[in-house]
């Protein structure tokens, strides 16, 4: 079906909640909509089979797509759980099922009047409840309320509960769902400590990004048992912590880098949670790393909602930050800037010139010249260039460390950024000369190459300036400063530049675009996916996509796939249990961020009833990729027992593929067990 037909068929449903990208309505009767989108629903029902229950229609706009949702209870609350989805797209034939009947925070409905037909008589109490509701100030903050958790806590923050459907204040007394203030001391934090025999996770990103140095001092401020600063101590390092359960006498020193690990996330005071944050901060001489849980995370244990959080059994405190909400309370707290690392994690920088230099090395690719250069194989200059030739071998160690100089940079070297710039003014002739002959000797492709990436570096960089507070124009790194002057002339010409990327970012048909001019991972007509460590090999506009999602998700080198939905305004960060070494590795992890609405959606797959496997890996990593040997080894078994990768889609879950293996008499390696008795083929 052509997409603007079915726009136009869209846009004629007299009735529903009008989004960008699609249409809800509710489950319709034939004399409730068009003909044709009766039509389109009754094949798309008999094709998709979704939960016969369905009760909810969301109808794409941005593709030629519906979706069915379960809402079971949408009667009864007034505001409905998803239970179920299942989405085709009613050109390729792809469906797609979702199950939130296992998940503790799932999406919830609001404003039911809008999905309603205009002659159903329970629009006037559904209005009602959300005029309440709008004036209670509970629709503030559009990004905080579409999961169930983030609604209840919500609501108990500001003291209403329901009856029925009328919006009431919530009693003084305890329920059985929560429990009263007189109930706090019962509260253990001390039990959430648990012993570790590896580094944490927020210390391992201080040692990978280069945060915390040899020479560093470090101070673990809440470090439960002590099991960072011991592995930290083991390995050279100044390493000290305090902890009020464990170490309530070991001395609060000030150090260059200062961890505050899962700290905040079970303190339940929120006044305590700022004091905790602001002790940190002021022993920290350089740097301060804060991690938390994220939304997402929680699991059964956490089932009793307290204060804007939950209880366990044990009677320890966790609290889940929604994407945004853990930089928002360092800025307000610190005004500080605080660069998201990850999801519930963040760095703050004393000194602003230390956050500025984090950034720009965030937008700046890191590029293996010496490969390129033996992959282009440049060959020797011809005979008339004899002399300059001489004269480079001459003093060849020189002029081979300005070479790697000029490659990194994109640019000839300011003061100050080689250090015998002097001798190779003296020696070459000249800078200018200086330049020509290293250039001459290892080919002008090379140069070429390095100064359109660091041109779109600082394209980037610039970019995404736009998102940050606390930048300032005087604060732009000095290197940057020479970057821009070199490639641009002035900081205005630069940032126009920059400015015209960030509006293109935003349209569809120019991501599209960008999308169809890569020629690595793996697309569709919706979405391009790649493995993370191609990231860097996108073009800026669409380096600039991902990075203004990763604004709010944090660093794309931390997801195992990136996939850019190319239509909808979305990008999706995946996270596998070992995507290198397992052939067939499990979706642990799916964070969507919607950058019209920077709603983040972080979806658990660890604990579902249906495993998602990974099928034909070799699809998104590079050509040159050192496992792609071995992937394209199993791609080709999974060929042979009639698995296609052009329409394999998520592919059967585990169990369904394990059982398949098994009637088949193939073990994991995809050999036979035995000899197989006649052909098998599973299409």
């Amino acid at each position: 079906m052509n997409l603007e037909m079915h726009q136009l068929n869209v846009a004629s449903i007299s009735y529903g909640k009008r989004l960008p990208g699609a249409t809800y309505i509710l489950r319709p009767r034939e004399q409730d909509v068009p003909p044709e989108i009766w039509r389109m629903i009754r094949r798309a029902e008999l094709a998709a089979q979704p939960n016969t229950s369905w009760n909810l229609l969301k109808v794409h706009t941005d593709q030629v797509a519906v979706t069915f949702l379960t809402y079971p209870e949408f009667d009864s609350e007034p505001h409905p759980a998803l239970a179920e989805a299942t989405k085709i797209n009613l050109n390729t034939g792809s469906v797609t099922r979702t199950d939130y009947r296992q998940r503790s925070n799932p999406p919830i409905l609001h404003r039911k009047e809008t999905f309603l037909p205009l002659t159903d008589p329970r629009i006037d109490g559904y209005a009602a409840l959300t005029k309440r509701e709008e004036e209670a100030g509970l629709y503030r903050d559009p990004s905080r309320i579409g999961l169930r958790v983030h609604w209840l806590a919500l609501l108990k923050r500001v003291g209403l509960a329901y009856n029925d459907h009328t919006l009431v204040s919530m009693r003084e007394e305890c329920t059985n769902a929560t429990l009263g203030n007189h109930e706090l001391a019962d509260v253990a934090r001390h039990r959430t400590a648990i012993k570790r025999y590896d580094l944490s996770k927020p210390v391992k990103q201080l040692l990978e990004r280069g945060l915390l140095r040899q020479t560093d001092t470090f101070f673990d401020y809440g470090c439960g048992h002590g099991m960072d600063v011991e592995a930290l101590q083991n390995l050279g390092y100044r390493a000290t912590g305090w902890d009020p359960a464990f170490r309530p006498n070991a001395p609060k020193n000030s150090a260059a880098v200062v961890n505050l690990g899962y700290v905040l996330n079970v303190i339940e005071e929120q006044a305590e949670r700022i004091a905790a944050l602001r002790g940190a901060y002021a022993l920290a001489e350089r740097t301060l790393i804060v991690s938390t849980l994220g939304t997402g995370q929680e699991t059964d244990a956490h089932s009793r909602p307290y204060r804007d959080g939950f209880l366990t059994k044990a009677n320890t405190f966790q609290k889940f930050y929604a994407p945004g909400e853990l930089e928002s309370l360092i800025e307000q707290t610190l005004d500080a800037e605080a660069s998201t690392l990850g999801l519930g994690m963040c760095v703050v920088f004393k000194n602003p010139e230390d956050a500025e230099l984090f950034e720009a090395s965030r937008s700046r690719r890191r590029i293996d010249w010496s490969d390129i250069s033996t992959q282009l194989r440049f060959s020797i200059p011809v005979a008339r260039e004899r002399r300059n030739v001489d004269r480079y071998d001459l003093h060849k160690e020189l002029f081979v460390g300005f070479w790697q100089t000029l490659l990194d940079l994109g640019r000839t070297p300011e003061a100050g950024e080689f250090d015998r710039l002097s001798e190779v003014k003296k020696i070459g002739g000249g800078i200018n000369r200086a330049v020509a002959l290293v250039v001459s000797r290892h080919g002008e492709p090379l140069w070429q190459m390095a100064r359109k990436a660091r041109t779109e570096d600082v394209l980037v960089y610039l970019a995404m300036t736009k998102f940050r507070k606390h930048f300032r124009r005087r604060e732009i790194p000095l290197r940057i400063k020479n970057d821009i002057r070199s490639f641009f002339g002035d900081l205005a010409t630069a940032q126009a530049k920059a400015r015209e990327l960030l509006f293109a970012a935003g349209d569809p048909g120019e991501i599209e675009l960008a999308c169809e001019s890569v020629s690595f991972g793996w697309q569709d007509d919706d979405a391009l996916m790649i493995h993370r460590s191609l990231f860097a090999e996108l073009p800026p506009l669409l380096r600039i996509y991902v990075q203004c999602a990763a604004h709010r998700y944090g660093d794309p080198a931390q997801a195992d796939l990136i996939k850019i939905h190319k239509h909808s305004g979305k990008v999706t960060f995946q996270h596998y249990d070992d995507f290198d070494g397992k052939p067939l590795p499990e979706l642990q992890t799916r964070i969507k961020v919607n950058l019209r609405t920077l709603f983040v959606e972080v979806f658990d797959h660890s604990k579902g009833p249906k495993v998602q496997l990974l099928y034909f890996k070799e699809r998104f990593v590079a050509n040159d990729h050192p496992h792609r040997p071995a992937m394209e080894k199993f791609g080709a078994k999974l060929r042979k027992l009639g698995f296609d990768e052009a329409t394999i889609g998520f592919g059967p879950d585990k169990h369904t593929f394990l059982s398949v293996l098994a009637a088949a008499q193939y073990n994991l390696n995809l050999n036979p067990k035995r000899k197989p008795t006649s052909s098998a083929s599973f299409k």
